[in-house]
């Protein structure tokens, strides 16, 4: 069971120099089991999914479709079948995911390379039209981006280790290569494989914080025919928005009843819970 040793390191920060830093994450989000005996499995299944997510959600080929309704197959049709108007509809979701893409962690050098950039908008356009209760909300690529650098660091260690095993001709360095062939699978940290494997990590956390994104109401209908009480604060009113309405669960109850003076003290300065 790896989780049982997984979960102290991770509660206590010591997993930040581990080469399998992603694999610890997976494990802890049950995206791989917590026996290793079962990874490579449960890798080529992930894998797969994601390469058929990709394949369903390309156009390209339903367009050249001639078996279909030229009444629909056609770039004039707003016909919900119509394989032009999800092209079309599919090309503005990109553009917006990459408006916050390119901005995603500007000082760090390795987000800034297009081959990073279109892996990362890839993984998010798939989530959002996998998830449409969700789609993509602003600020999803902050939470991706880290889980996609892990990930990639992680191979590239690897293959480094590999490669320089391989070079070393000293009698040390082949036991310690056939040990680590024979404890890691090599499919683990395969490079060609980072987007499936960041995109079934990027799902697991969002089974997590997804609601955070969603809200029952419309950003133009907040505040609209409000039937409040006058001189109510902001959160008084209904957001249907998760995260938001546990923030103010925190300040309204928990923080009311553990420091009443701080509650009383941001109520006086009109300090609210807000992202």
């Amino acid at each position: 069971d790896c989780t049982s040793a997984i979960l102290p390191l991770a509660l206590h920060g010591n997993l930040q120099n581990n080469p399998f830093r992603s694999v610890c994450w997976r494990v802890l989000l049950n995206v791989l089991p917590s026996s290793s005996v079962d990874w490579v499995t449960a890798l080529q299944s992930s894998r797969s999914n994601y390469q058929f997510l990709q394949h369903k959600f390309h156009t390209d080929q339903m367009r050249k479709d001639l078996s279909l309704d030229p009444a629909i197959n056609n770039p004039l049709s707003q016909e919900h079948d119509s394989p032009w108007n999800q092209h079309f509809q599919d090309g503005e979701m990109r553009k917006m995911i990459k408006q916050d893409v390119v901005r995603t962690f500007p000082e760090v050098d390795f987000f800034q390379t297009q081959l990073v950039r279109e892996t990362l908008v890839n993984i998010l356009f798939v989530y959002a039209r996998c998830h449409p209760e969700i789609g993509y909300r602003q600020g999803m690529h902050e939470l991706l981006a880290p889980l996609y650098f892990v990930v990639k660091s992680d191979c590239d260690t690897y293959d480094d280790i590999m490669e320089g095993l391989e070079d070393n001709l000293g009698d040390e360095a082949q036991p310690v290569k056939e040990e680590l062939t024979r404890t890691v699978h090599g499919d683990i940290f395969s490079a060609k494989f980072c987007e499936a494997d960041t995109f079934s990590l990027f799902e697991a956390l969002m089974e997590a914080v997804g609601p955070w994104f969603i809200s029952n109401k419309s950003v133009h209908t907040i505040g609209v025919g409000y039937k409040g009480q006058p001189w109510s604060r902001p959160q008084d009113q209904t957001t249907g928005n998760k995260l938001v309405d546990n923030l103010n669960y925190i300040q309204d109850e928990l923080l009311r009843r553990h420091d009443p003076d701080l509650f009383s003290r941001l109520e006086k300065l009109e300090i609210f819970p807000q992202i």
